[in-house]
């Protein structure tokens, strides 16, 4: 599994448990894997929190910040309502883009 699969199953299922497959040596938009993982468990307990179980997506492309990368729309399983919007991908060998999208599809 590639580390873009390992990230949507982590959001998918707002479990962190899932990122523990990451490579330690990976930078995630400028954060270590821990720190990453501390920022990822704060969103998925707010969704948690919030009465979030499930997370699905659709997927599309950046025409902004990082043209050509995939992003990604998240909504709740259960009611179809928008939660947030990512840019993930594979920058570079070393390197992970994981950050939130501000723009629509």
């Amino acid at each position: 599994m590639n580390n873009t699969d390992i990230i949507l199953n982590a959001f998918v299922n707002l479990d962190i448990s899932f990122l523990d497959e990451l490579n330690n040596e990976l930078d995630f938009s400028s954060d270590y894997k821990l720190e990453f993982i501390d920022k990822m468990n704060l969103l998925f307990e707010e969704q948690k929190k919030n009465g979030v179980e499930e997370l699905v997506y659709v997927m599309g492309k950046c025409n902004h910040c990082y043209k050509g990368m995939n992003n990604y729309e998240f909504f709740d399983k259960a009611t179809g309502k928008f939660l947030f919007r990512y840019v993930i991908g594979q920058e570079t060998e070393l390197s992970v883009v994981v950050t939130t999208c501000g723009n629509r599809f």
